[in-house]
């Protein structure tokens, strides 16, 4: 029970590295909603600034209002330098509750003393739900909010509504922790649904590549606009794959098949988009130069000349590589007919040098 409640805290019931797998996601709805209501405060504390010059009721206010719009303007300004760190809309979110509840505690302490509680009650009850963050943090700034109201209420109100309050502050804080607390493991679930969806949607389960779906995508969308001049394909076949399964097994193919997967990775991983488009085919997708590309090629040489299985001693993958600067009259689908024609040359020269007929694999 201690290690459940402490993973609810922290990681909405998740695993810390699931929880941290979603953080992206967090981060984004966040930042989008974030966006949103503090535009909105903005906007409502400019026109309190304009009326408050009209009015003689609102002229007393017009400090608040001041300091909302400022406060408005500085987690806008926060959400800007979120692109560097995502600790920045974390901050704006506090920032963000800890002005409305300054707003609240003003109604139900500063103006209207002997007035019920009923504003800061419903923002307590809202405000914590619309963001998404560890619950031990919104649980805390909910708990701080209610230490406050009591302390300043038993400075301002007597009798019957201070203790009224007092039950009430406590009683809905208790739910605003709770209700928080469930809308953010609800939330965190989905997020983490969401992603697994995409995942499995997107990655070839074998190699852990991006599968074909993720190509036809990629392809559509190089195939109506300008490619460009470094854009390249690299067509990759793993060699001998048949005569493997046929002798050792379908699970020395796939040792295979992950063993090419693994050189890819490696190799272009971090420069590009690699795709297993079939049964032992794989694609990559890169911007790279022809000094570039040549590195690139002797370092994916050497990977797989290094690769050891457990089945399988070695391996053997033939390539081809079109691009651009090469075919600039060419679009996506030239491109890739050309990787493909230089492909199975270089598999029609391994096979002959080896001596191998070609018929049989």
């Amino acid at each position: 029970m201690k290690m459940i409640s402490k993973n609810v805290l922290f990681s909405s019931g998740l695993s810390e590295t699931d929880y941290n797998a979603i953080k992206p996601r967090i981060y984004k709805d966040n930042k989008q909603k974030l966006i949103i209501f503090s535009t909105i405060a903005m906007t409502f504390f400019a026109i309190m600034i304009f009326v408050s010059f009209v009015s003689s009721v609102m002229a007393n206010n017009r400090y608040i209002y001041v300091i909302g719009t400022l406060i408005s303007m500085t987690i806008l300004a926060l959400i800007k330098f979120s692109k560097k760190s995502e600790k920045f809309v974390v901050i704006g979110i506090y920032i963000f509750i800890a002005l409305l509840f300054a707003v609240g505690l003003g109604m139900a302490i500063g103006t209207t003393p002997d007035e019920r509680t009923v504003t800061l009650i419903a923002l307590m009850l809202v405000a914590p739900t619309v963001f998404n963050d560890r619950p031990i943090r919104m649980i805390s700034c909910i708990g701080i909010t209610m230490v406050i109201f009591i302390v300043a209420a038993l400075r301002t109100k007597t009798g019957a509504v201070l203790e009224s309050d007092i039950v009430n502050m406590v009683v809905y804080s208790i739910l605003s922790m709770v209700s928080s607390t469930y809308m953010t493991i609800v939330k965190c679930e989905r997020h983490f649904i969401e992603q697994k969806v995409e995942y499995l949607s997107q990655t070839d389960l074998l190699t852990g590549l991006y599968n074909r779906n993720v190509f036809l995508e990629l392809a559509e969308k190089y195939n109506q606009r300008k490619l460009p001049r470094d854009f390249t394909i690299i067509y990759f076949d793993v060699n001998e794959l048949k005569r493997t399964n046929d002798n050792l097994g379908h699970e020395a193919g796939d040792e295979l098949i992950k063993g090419a997967a693994e050189c890819i990775r490696k190799t272009f991983g971090e420069i590009g988009y690699c795709c297993r488009t079939g049964g032992d085919e794989f694609i990559v997708l890169a911007e790279v130069g022809k000094e570039q590309l040549t590195e690139l090629s002797r370092n994916f040489d050497e990977a797989m000349e290094a690769w050891r299985g457990n089945v399988v001693e070695c391996l053997h993958v033939s390539y081809g590589c079109a691009s651009v600067y090469e075919f600039s009259e060419m679009n996506f689908l030239g491109l890739k007919k050309e990787a493909d024609v230089r492909l199975y040359k270089n598999k029609a020269m391994y096979y002959k040098m080896n001596g191998i007929d070609r018929r049989s694999q």
